[in-house]
């Protein structure tokens, strides 16, 4: 009889899934292995420039004598940036390696490109070529082509931390104004 027994109704699926607007709805983009890119003008995050010392009683113990500048340098994440040449209008891209120098009781960030370091490491040979008993660490050779891929931007970075972190502990070197001014050290800083 249509009066007799309820009609049984379906339940809800358990977990429904919301409506989409296909016209308007994106996938969520797919996560890269390629370094974030930035354009020329925008702004990697700004970070402060003096913070306290990493740690700096530990590595007074280890070592150093009075006199002695403690330099460490800790490298971040390349990234790399698209500019605009002016002369030839067109796009161009390029790596920058951040890193934080630490010198004495301050610390600031830094970024630089390959061809910066190459050409310190250019100065510093000049410098040095004469002395015997001065030997640089080698520095990471320049490659033409696919200087962008992950692989070589990786590599790259390893080759530049450990490069930088050898100068960065040979008291000798450390004395040269080109790398000081290269490290921005504060007695090469215009007040």
């Amino acid at each position: 009889s249509p009066f007799g027994s309820p009609k049984a109704t379906p339940s809800p699926p358990p977990h429904p899934e919301p409506a989409r607007d296909t016209a308007t709805h994106r996938e969520p983009p797919r996560a890269s292995r390629d370094p974030p890119t930035r354009t020329a003008t925008e702004q990697p995050p700004k970070m402060p420039r003096d913070e306290p010392s990493l740690e700096r009683a530990a590595f007074r113990t280890k070592g150093l004598k009075e006199g002695q500048d403690d330099v460490r340098v800790f490298f971040k994440e390349p990234y790399n940036v698209r500019a605009k040449d002016r002369l030839l209008c067109f796009v161009g891209e390029h790596t920058v390696y951040p890193f934080v120098v630490v010198y004495n009781d301050s610390k600031w960030n830094m970024e630089k490109r390959f061809s910066d370091f190459a050409a310190l490491d250019e100065a510093l040979d000049d410098l040095y070529k004469a002395e015997e008993d001065v030997q640089l660490p080698e520095f990471p050779e320049k490659k033409m082509f696919g200087s962008l891929s992950p692989a070589l931007i990786k590599e790259r970075q390893a080759s530049l931390e450990k490069y930088m972190k050898a100068i960065a502990v040979d008291e000798y070197v450390m004395q040269a104004r080109v790398l000081r001014e290269f490290l921005e050290t504060p007695d090469t800083r215009e007040e």
